[in-house]
C-alpha cells in the first residue's frame, strides 16, 4: 500500500471496518470555512454528483464535532503533478487525456459559478497511472478529479457575468508559495475564472513541455498574461479533444519530444 503523504494539517488518511480508505479532511472550523463546505455540498449532492462531467472529489459524509465539520472523502492517491513525472512511464497521450478531463471538470464549476483559485496541478488527482510506456494500458483510462475547494467562491445566479470580480487574494501573499497570476501581482480587481485557467496552464508550461507545438501553444495560451487572451476550460477543452481525435495516437505515444534534462 502506497503510504500517504500530506503536507495540509487538515488531511488525514482512514480505513473504515470495512477497509475502504478514506481522507478525513477538516472543512469548517467555527465560523471559518462556510462556503467552502456550502461548494461541497451542492457538488457533491444528486443529480450534481451523477454527471460524468462533475470531477470534482466527492464529499460522502460529514462528521460533526462541536463547531467543526470534517468533511470524508475517497482516498485518490495520485496528483497531476506525479503523473507528469517521467519515472510513471506515462505517455504523453496518457497526460493529455488526463489534461482533457481536467479542463472538463473546471468547466463544470464555472458554469456553476465556483471559481477554485487554487487549480494548480497537485489539486488535480488521478485514480492510478496507465504507464502506458510500459504498454501495460488497457482499455480504460483513470479519471481525474479536483480537490481542496477551501479557497473557492460561489457567485450567486442574479450576478451578471461582467460583475463576477475579486479584490482579496485566496491566501495572504506572504504566506503563498504557489506563482501568482499576473492580475493578482498588480493588485486591481480581477476574475478568477480566468485567474483558475492561468494556474493551470502556468503549471502545465513550466512543468510539462511536450515538444509538441499544438500542446505546447495551448499551455502558453492558458498562461497568457492578458486574463482576456486565455481560453475559457471549455474553448480549451475543445482545442485539445479536436487534437486528440485528428492526431494518430502513434504520435502521442512516447514520454515527451523535450530531452530528459528538462525535467530537472
Amino acid at each position: 500500500m502506497r503510504q500517504y503523504l500530506s503536507n495540509n494539517g487538515l488531511s488525514h488518511a482512514a480505513r473504515s471496518a470495512s477497509r475502504r480508505d478514506f481522507i478525513l479532511r477538516i472543512v469548517t472550523a467555527g465560523d471559518q470555512g462556510q462556503d467552502h463546505l456550502d461548494i461541497m455540498r451542492r457538488l457533491s449532492s444528486s443529480p450534481d454528483i451523477l454527471r460524468g462531467n462533475n470531477h470534482i472529489l466527492p464529499m460522502v459524509k460529514e462528521i460533526t464535532f462541536a463547531d467543526i465539520v470534517i468533511g470524508v472523502f475517497p482516498r485518490v492517491m495520485f496528483s497531476l503533478l506525479e503523473a507528469i513525472d517521467p519515472c510513471y512511464m506515462n505517455s504523453v497521450e496518457d497526460v493529455l487525456y488526463m489534461v482533457l478531463q481536467a479542463l472538463e471538470g473546471i468547466k463544470h464549476i464555472h458554469e456553476n459559478r465556483i471559481a477554485h483559485r487554487d487549480l494548480f496541478l497537485p489539486n488535480f488527482m488521478v485514480e492510478w497511472m496507465p504507464e502506458s510506456i510500459n504498454e501495460r494500458g488497457g482499455m480504460t483510462r483513470p479519471r481525474v478529479y479536483i480537490i481542496d475547494f477551501e479557497t473557492a467562491v460561489a457567485f450567486p445566479e442574479d450576478v451578471p457575468e461582467s460583475q463576477r470580480m475579486l479584490s482579496e487574494v485566496p491566501f495572504p501573499v506572504p504566506e503563498y508559495s504557489r506563482q501568482r497570476a499576473p492580475e493578482w501581482r498588480e493588485g486591481q480587481p480581477y476574475c478568477p475564472f480566468r485567474m483558475d485557467i492561468w494556474q493551470l496552464g502556468s503549471d502545465l508550461r513550466d512543468s510539462y513541455p511536450t515538444g509538441i507545438p499544438e500542446v505546447d501553444q495551448l499551455w502558453a495560451d492558458l498562461a497568457a498574461e492578458e486574463p482576456d487572451q486565455r481560453p475559457t476550460a471549455g474553448e480549451a477543452m475543445l482545442r485539445l479533444d479536436t487534437l486528440l481525435r485528428e492526431t494518430p495516437p502513434s504520435k502521442f505515444h512516447v514520454r515527451s519530444l523535450v530531452p530528459e534534462m528538462v525535467w530537472g
